[in-house]
């Protein structure tokens, strides 16, 4: 059975506070305000009628705003989970499912950037994962938020190769140093192992995100290994996570 994650899209949005009219003492100290520099009745009538038109102005741009918005994240919503159920949940479904992961929700927020969040859930219920990833600025580029997906992924069996390779022991800044590097190199090794036509993709996407350019054909990995470097030792040992992952998921 091919996992399956619902991927829900929610962004809020803050109108700003009215100028006036409020209720509280900061509405009657605006209101007061007011009317001791607009002494006449006219002159209150035409910041009434401004008011009232930056009032329509907002609820206008407001709607029509939030219309596109929805619109947009409702489609990379649909793309996204087309794009897992169809194409890379049935590819990874030994590396999952020996995870413990196989089914969950994904959370799309801007705001992380390329950091997601990942919160697994009971070892006794596989499908109750919560991960918080980017959103994509396009719904065409859906693919993205997998590749963030897959970097969430491999924290758990970074710690554990970490472990077995050794090397920074007592050095915490260096540790998650290599741990972020770790999950990103980890990601592209799944994707060579279970889904290899994503990996040029993949270490595209993620010299983007460390703001370097993006080289064509054998220079792209070369240039992915020298900005997310890894001892050999680790990279062996993530290897090795990733083959005995997939065994206990159903493979080998």
């Amino acid at each position: 059975m091919s996992p399956m994650v619902k991927i829900t899209s929610k962004r809020s949005a803050a109108r700003p506070t009215q100028l006036a009219g409020s209720a509280g003492s900061s509405g009657a100290i605006y209101i007061a305000a007011v009317g001791s520099v607009l002494t006449t009745q006219s002159q209150r009538r035409v910041l009434g009628e401004f008011a009232l038109a930056l009032e329509r102005e907002w609820e206008s741009f407001f709607e029509a705003h939030r219309r596109e918005g929805a619109d947009r994240r409702e489609q990379l919503r649909v793309s996204l989970q087309d794009a897992w159920v169809n194409d890379y949940g049935p590819a990874l479904v030994p590396f999952l499912a020996g995870a413990g992961m196989s089914g969950g929700m994904a959370f799309l927020v801007p705001a992380l950037g390329s950091e997601g969040r990942i919160f697994g859930g009971s070892s006794e219920n596989p499908t109750d994962n919560v991960m918080a990833l980017s959103a994509p600025a396009d719904p065409g580029r859906a693919s993205e938020a997998v590749y963030s997906m897959l970097r969430e992924f491999s924290f758990p069996l970074v710690r554990r190769a970490m472990d077995v390779a050794g090397g920074q022991a007592g050095n915490r800044n260096e540790e998650e140093r290599v741990a972020a590097w770790a999950a990103i190199r980890s990601g592209a090794l799944i994707l060579e192992m279970f889904r290899p036509d994503d990996l040029i993709e993949y270490q595209k996407f993620f010299l983007s995100q460390a703001g370097r350019s993006t080289p064509e054909g054998e220079a792209t990995q070369g240039a992915f290994h020298e900005v997310y470097p890894l001892d050999a030792n680790l990279e062996e040992a993530l290897r090795e996570e990733i083959l005995s992952t997939a065994r206990n998921g159903g493979v080998g």
